[in-house]
């Protein structure tokens, strides 16, 4: 008993209660909120879980799929020329006929007046898009059916994203996921690099690798550990990581994790501005624009001269000779 004449069950009942009690008002509180967002709060194990549930409803809260969220490209409009369109048809003949279908009936170039009017001056039947001569507007045809050929009957004008987006999946599904996708585009929310650009995502996933961290160890003491450096093997060819009569004399840094948050978080500093970045910041980029190949046009964009909202990343193939191979192994050339 205490001097209250309470058990210690009921001193602990009393204060468990007590302890919940409180923050029921809040969770009712949060429950209600956020079923305007469409969110069930107790749905999620975890804060972050919920919080980037609260994060999408909201970047996303005036979305309708009926709204117009295309932007304007700034690439040159289609025009189309006969030697596109029969190569246009031949694909998709030989496409229908991997299938084993009939390709009797198939557009050809009969049609070739109809579609380059199309083309030219029609849109995209599932994103109004006007056709442009690269990237993901480009002009394909999409079949209604995919059990059925390429006939006039069966396709309709479709941009190559479009197209792409579709595949064999619903044509409501696939234009939900296409104003999804302009959506964002059009507010710089970010988005998933999606199974057409595959080869962005190797190209940037390849490229994600640590700092120079061939110097320090994770225990580095001085005078005593060893500075270590990389080395090519000619018998192996590959690199060794060795250590060399060098001793560490001082320490001036183990990383240079605070300067993180003010590089991506778009925040201005000088530093950045010496780098030539725009207004002081980096900026990450939201979504995949697309990918070029064509040589030409890429020196074109990097001889342009012009401030652009867009960041390219470009994979450059290098040679270094192998007896010069130690001198770049642990600073290797950034272009």
């Amino acid at each position: 008993m205490t001097k209250n004449n309470w058990t210690h069950w009921d001193y602990l009942k009393k204060y468990n209660i007590q302890d919940t009690e409180i923050m029921i008002p809040a969770l009712n509180f949060m429950i209600n909120h956020n079923v305007q967002y469409g969110i069930e709060l107790l749905g999620f194990v975890s804060l972050s879980s919920y919080a980037c549930a609260m994060k999408y409803a909201m970047a996303y809260e005036g979305f309708s799929i009926e709204g117009n969220y295309n932007q304007k490209d700034e690439s040159p409009l289609f025009e189309m020329t006969e030697e596109y369109w029969q190569k246009k048809c031949d694909g998709y003949v030989r496409q229908d006929q991997a299938k084993k279908l009939n390709t009797d009936d198939n557009v050809s170039m009969v049609h070739y007046e109809f579609y380059k009017y199309t083309f030219e001056n029609g849109v995209c039947a599932l994103c109004q898009t006007r056709f442009h001569k690269y990237g993901r507007f480009r002009p394909t045809l999409d079949r209604k059916e995919n059990n059925k050929p390429h006939t006039p009957e069966n396709c309709q004008p479709c941009c190559w994203r479009c197209n792409t987006y579709k595949s064999h999946h619903d044509e409501k599904l696939t234009r939900l996921n296409i104003q999804l996708d302009n959506f964002s585009r059009l507010n710089n929310l970010p988005t998933n690099i999606v199974r057409e650009h595959e080869k962005t995502y190797h190209l940037l996933r390849d490229s994600i690798t640590g700092g120079l961290s061939n110097v320090l160890h994770r225990r580095n003491v001085k005078g005593e550990t060893k500075i270590n450096k990389f080395f090519w093997n000619q018998e192996k060819k590959c690199y060794e990581d060795r250590d060399t009569e060098n001793i560490v004399t001082h320490v001036c840094g183990i990383d240079f994790n605070s300067l993180y948050p003010s590089c991506y978080s778009s925040a201005p500093h000088n530093f950045i501005k010496m780098m030539g970045y725009k207004d002081n910041k980096f900026f990450m980029p939201g979504s995949v624009i697309g990918e070029i190949e064509d040589k030409d046009r890429i020196m074109r964009i990097i001889n342009c001269g012009k401030n652009t909202k867009y960041l390219y990343a470009v994979s450059v193939k290098g040679y270094i000779p192998e007896d010069k191979l130690n001198k770049a192994a642990n600073f290797p050339p950034i272009i």
